[in-house]
Formats: structure tokens, sequence, C-alpha cells
């Protein structure tokens, strides 16, 4: 919420008129998508978490430098989410990707971008329509 404030008052004209047009949410992505009210978002980023692990192939990240302190908090908040809500109801991780990625491309009007690992398979085992890759990153597009 921050940076997009900041975007939102900087000097680059271009970047805060896209800046303001951006909202970001708290909450269940899953539940917020499949209850949402007004008009629908051209595009919707998705952006799951992914632990790092020993193999590189299974993850597609690599291991050899350690992991920053904020973003290793966000995989164990992410790990006990999903063993404490996911577990409970039954729900794979699988599945529930299955899920959020098919009500992403319902609300969306253009497209889904969904952030992945580099050497990762796409989300839910779904065919992109494209993909952007760089060194750390790769990101997956989803026509609607």
């Amino acid at each position: 919420e921050h940076a997009l404030a900041s975007a939102s008052a900087g000097v680059e004209p271009t970047v805060a008129a896209a800046a303001q047009r951006c909202r970001v949410l708290a909450g269940d992505s899953l539940a917020c998508m499949r209850s949402w009210q007004g008009s629908a978002p051209g595009v919707v980023y998705l952006d799951p978490m992914y632990a790092a692990s020993a193999a590189s192939g299974s993850s597609g990240l690599k291991t050899s430098a350690a992991v920053n302190k904020n973003m290793r908090l966000l995989q164990l908040l992410s790990e006990i989410y999903q063993a404490n809500y996911l577990g409970e109801l039954g729900e794979p991780q699988a599945t529930s990707a299955v899920e959020l990625l098919a009500a992403a491309r319902q609300l969306a009007t253009v497209c889904v971008v969904v952030k992945r690992p580099p050497a990762a398979p796409p989300l839910a085992a779904s065919k992109p329509s494209s993909s952007l890759s760089g060194k750390a990153a790769r990101f997956d597009i989803y026509a609607c």
C-alpha cells in the first residue's frame, strides 16, 4: 500500500496515473474474487507464495542464496495458513491453485498475470497464453 501511495503521489505522470487506477485489497483472494461487486477489473495479478526447496527443479528457485527475512516470514505465514485453513477444509494446495486461477479468469475482463518461479510448472497445470521470463521470476499471462 505504501508503494502504491508513493507512486500515486510521484512526479512521473504516467506512473502516477497507473497507480491511481490500482487497488490493494486485503483478505482471502478466492473469497474476494467470488463475491466481487461492481465493475470487473481488466487485469488480475496473482502472486502465490512459493517456498524454496532443496531441489531447484521442484520449485524453480535456486537455493544458493539465503532468503530475505521478510520473504521467509511471508513463506512461513503462507505455510501456516495452508496447514491450518486449507488442511481443515480438506483442500490440497493444488485444488486451491485451480480454484484461484479459475476465479481470477472468470473475474478479469482482459487477462490474468501469475508470478511463478522461473523453472516451475504453470499454476494449476494450465498452459498460459504467453510468458515473460526473468532471472528471478516468470510471469504467465492467461487471456480471458
